[in-house]
């Protein structure tokens, strides 16, 4: 971590991505001053994230967890709107999943409503852990908004519920019961 602090700077928005992808799924403790200069990074190469830099930064930082700064996740947040119409059902579950769990900055509702206005949109295309993720976080931002898009979320999970694992069943029905929702 002492070298990827010094040269922080070098890093280009792949490097970012895959770092901190790395940190998160080795549940490495990541020094603190590492975060905060991988985070400054991030805002200065945010133009050229792609889809997956995008959703890969952001569910990586949510499961870090540490200080998330509110500039990073607002840049984050503001070239993933930019490019939503790039983004696949994975990039949005992503995405979901890490607003949902961040509580700190809270949810960018600009983002959210995009990345709900695409998963509908590939719905036909969602395999059960995005529906779950996408359904999880309706129910955990408390959002009855895209009640229309639970429901075609619903009639997928219908379609392919062979394909089912108790983890992804327990978000499906637990976001519409948060909701208040009947399934």
């Amino acid at each position: 971590q002492r070298r990827a602090l010094a040269i922080a700077g070098e890093f280009t928005s792949r490097d970012v991505a895959m770092f901190l992808w790395s940190v998160a799924t080795l549940d490495i403790r990541m020094d603190p001053s590492l975060l905060v200069a991988l985070q400054h990074r991030a805002i200065a190469i945010a133009d050229d994230l792609n889809h997956q830099g995008v959703s890969t930064t952001m569910w990586s930082l949510a499961s870090i967890g540490g200080k998330l700064e509110e500039s990073t996740w607002a840049r984050i947040a503001e070239r993933a709107v930019a490019i939503a119409a790039d983004m696949n059902t994975q990039d949005v579950s992503e995405i979901l999943w890490a607003l949902a769990t961040v509580k700190n900055p809270p949810p960018n509702k600009v983002l959210a409503a995009a990345m709900f206005r695409r998963a509908g949109e590939q719905a036909n295309e969602c395999n059960p852990q995005t529906i779950s993720n996408v359904v999880w976080a309706m129910g955990t931002f408390g959002d009855k908004g895209h009640l229309d898009l639970l429901k075609v979320l619903q009639q997928r999970a219908l379609s392919i519920l062979d394909e089912y694992v108790p983890r992804d069943i327990g978000m499906l029905v637990w976001g519409p019961a948060t909701l208040g929702v009947k399934v």
